[in-house]
């Protein structure tokens, strides 16, 4: 075991018990039992001063930027007909993000749906994911790690491995953006470090992905370093002012994962 991070480490990582308290704009959220399984009956559409409007828009979604459907889930939407309750656009939508999990579990980042843009264009997030895993300084430098990720699913389970899932429901401009992220984390005995990984495999709107990894350096028996690389892409920030828009929207982000670090730190020294 690394001296300075302790097992305490690996259960904030994976269930980020104190995430909620410390951003503001995450509304529901919920990590996966022991066996790997998201239960997502709680989720709701939120804030509810904007709800009525985001059950329209996913009941009349036809493809672009708006929301991050496939063009089979559209379908799921538009088969409950334009008069369809909150309650049962809810759950078509638990629906879909379970069935985003099962594809990922299943097949990996080539078998996650494209989005539907306009024109009949498709995104492929699995194809954009791939590429940020074979970019990661902290995913190709460390070879063992990399195969796991690089392989996964069907990649072999390393000594001292852990990972979970994780869905948040985020208030972003006061509509919904839900994230599925899956969390692994792995205690490399030989190095004396900690390798931590988190992938949003789906998002339902304001961007396409977000890619996280880095590594936990013990510095003393009860103090670490932690190293952290967030890469997010979003296709909705082109075009006039796009560049300001990214720029401003790094920032945020920043801001964001230096309050969730603080936010393990404080959960960890308690």
């Amino acid at each position: 075991e690394a001296k300075g991070i302790s097992d305490s480490f690996e259960r904030v990582f994976l269930e980020s018990p104190t995430k909620q308290q410390a951003d503001s704009t995450i509304q529901q959220m919920m990590a996966s039992d022991a066996n790997g399984e998201l239960d997502f009956s709680s989720l709701e559409i939120l804030p509810k001063e904007s709800a009525a409007a985001m059950v329209k828009t996913y009941l009349t979604f036809n493809g672009g930027s708006d929301l991050n459907l496939s063009h089979k889930e559209i379908d799921m939407f538009h088969a409950l007909g334009n008069h369809a309750s909150q309650k049962q656009v809810e759950e078509v939508l638990q629906k879909v993000l379970a069935g985003r999990v099962q594809e990922y579990k299943q097949g990996g980042l080539e078998a996650i749906s494209p989005y539907l843009r306009g024109k009949g264009k498709n995104f492929f997030p699995g194809k954009e994911l791939q590429e940020k895993s074979e970019k990661s300084p902290y995913v190709k430098k460390f070879k063992e790690f990399a195969d796991y990720i690089m392989g996964w699913p069907s990649s072999a389970k390393l000594d001292g491995l852990q990972e979970g899932y994780q869905w948040i429901n985020y208030n972003i401009n006061n509509k919904p953006s839900i994230a599925l992220q899956h969390k692994v984390i792995w205690a490399d005995k030989k190095r004396n470090v900690k390798f931590i990984f988190n992938r949003t495999f789906y998002v339902s709107q304001g961007h396409n992905s977000v890619q996280q990894a880095g590594i936990a350096v013990p510095t003393g028996d009860k103090s670490a370093l932690l190293m952290f690389v967030s890469r997010t892409s979003t296709d909705a920030v082109s075009g006039f002012g796009g560049a300001a828009k990214r720029a401003m929207g790094s920032r945020l982000m920043g801001g964001k994962i230096a309050e969730n670090m603080a936010a393990i730190r404080d959960t960890l020294t308690k």
